[in-house]
């Protein structure tokens, strides 16, 4: 069943290509209806968005998932110790049982009011106080250990409880994205030839522009940074000022993440995959980069908090590169202008453009 879920369609990312690839000549973009193709686009900018942050919960829920079997198996093995525990401080119970009931059922209180003597008196008192004392130890014991055991059975409870609602909310997030991929069907169906082509230009080029702004905002803040900086250091006469971020330069390691990002294109997209056999969008740049000795964050929410921002002129190989509002989806630079990134199940591995992808840039992070 599981392969079954990570395997189901994902509808969002990648569907610019479905639409791309219906292009027809320049010509015939002159007879398309400019609503439509609005609607049209504004339709599969929701799906495409929802679609990757749902990827993106479908990941957090995997990782949680094996986070959470794990700690079944611990306190699996917990539950069998702590039982072995109360067993026997069940059996020491048994024994100071016996101790108090002796001598054909008279208790040892009685034996001491029985005592013929001083000395006897004094020995049997004695015994009667240590006997007490082990009792109420050994009782007090026995709860704790009898806590600890049930403490333990409720976590238990609970941990296998948080896995059967985790693998519903993950089987409740495919059928969603099926749904979804069955709608931006449906809206590139309904456009003409015409219509379609158009689309397709419209949406690389508010793909392109909007990384421009992106890239102009990045810039813009960074020199404001900088100003401030210098500003603040030159007025500063009684204590030291923070230096300035720097992008540090990419690295070998850096490469080699390209590179193994590289010799896994044309592989599947596997839902929560992080390998060998199917990756998902962070899984695979998390597995590039492990592959260069760098441990990255399991989801693309996590891997945008890491490394130093750059710019899109300063992309070098292994650079993270980051899409959509709120961070859904990762890639990464390989070069050339190009990133390879798992898109989703019809698409795979692939091999990419930074923007003019249909995807909303974001922003890019150097690691390593």
């Amino acid at each position: 069943m599981e392969n079954v879920w990570r395997r189901a369609s994902l509808a969002g990312v990648g569907v610019g290509l479905t639409v791309a690839a219906l292009v027809v000549p320049m010509s015939l973009s002159a007879h398309a209806d400019p609503d439509a193709v609005k609607t049209a686009q504004q339709k599969l900018e929701q799906i495409e968005s929802q679609g990757a942050q749902m990827a993106e919960q479908y990941s957090t829920l995997d990782g949680r998932l094996k986070q959470t079997s794990g700690r079944v198996a611990t306190l699996n093995a917990d539950l069998v110790e702590q039982k072995a525990k109360v067993s026997a401080q069940v059996g020491s119970m048994g024994q100071l049982a016996l101790l108090q009931y002796q001598a054909n059922g008279i208790d040892l209180t009685t034996r001491l009011l029985a005592s013929p003597d001083d000395t006897a008196f004094i020995r049997n008192l004695a015994t009667v106080q240590s006997v007490t004392t082990l009792t109420n130890d050994r009782v007090q014991a026995y709860q704790a250990q009898q806590a600890k055991l049930q403490t333990t059975q409720q976590q238990l409870i609970a941990a296998k409880q948080q896995l059967v609602d985790d693998k519903a909310e993950q089987a409740s997030l495919i059928k969603q994205q099926q749904q979804r991929e069955q709608q931006a069907r449906e809206v590139v169906a309904k456009l003409t030839a015409q219509e379609q082509q158009r689309l397709a230009a419209e949406r690389k080029a508010k793909a392109e522009a909007e990384a421009r702004r992106v890239a102009h905002q990045q810039v813009a803040t960074a020199t404001t940074r900088s100003t401030t900086s210098r500003s603040t250091t030159s007025r500063s006469t009684t204590r030291d000022q923070p230096p300035a971020v720097t992008v540090p330069a990419g690295s070998s390691r850096g490469q080699v993440a390209a590179n193994f990002a590289l010799s896994k294109v044309g592989g599947p997209y596997v839902y929560g995959g992080t390998g060998p056999t199917g990756y998902d969008c962070s899984g695979l740049t998390g597995g590039a980069w492990a592959a260069a000795g760098v441990s990255l964050p399991r989801t693309s929410q996590g891997q945008w908090g890491v490394g130093v921002p750059v710019s899109v002129s300063q992309l070098q190989p292994g650079d993270l590169v980051f899409y959509y509002s709120g961070i859904s989806h990762v890639g990464i630079y390989i070069g050339g202008g190009k990133i390879v990134d798992a898109a989703n199940p019809r698409s795979g591995i692939r091999v990419t453009t930074v923007t003019g992808n249909y995807m909303p840039y974001m922003g890019a992070r150097r690691v390593g």
